[in-house]
């Protein structure tokens, strides 16, 4: 269930991301609204910015998630009474 919700986090948080550039696009650079109408258009195309700038965090959080040949994933060889511990038998 921890999986699940931070799975759900992620995707909230990017499409919340870029429903926020295209709301801010919008309003900065087109000068049309679709939520609420942003009428300082120095604010919006700094909404904008942060919006993308929080989309290039994620981006590059994303990257490092992506294992590569220098992330290796350790293998851990078990005693045999290891492996009967973890199956309940002693």
């Amino acid at each position: 269930m921890n999986i699940v919700f931070k799975l759900w986090a992620i995707i909230i948080g990017l499409v919340s991301t870029i429903h926020m550039l295209v709301v801010f696009y919008s309003e900065a650079f087109l000068h049309h609204s679709w939520t609420f109408y942003e009428t300082n258009i120095p604010l919006a195309t700094i909404e904008f910015g942060m919006a993308l700038t929080g989309l290039g965090m994620l981006i590059i959080f994303f990257v490092q998630l992506i294992p590569g040949p220098s992330k290796r994933i350790p293998k851990h060889k078990l005693t045999p009474q290891e492996r009967l511990n973890l199956l309940g038998r002693l």
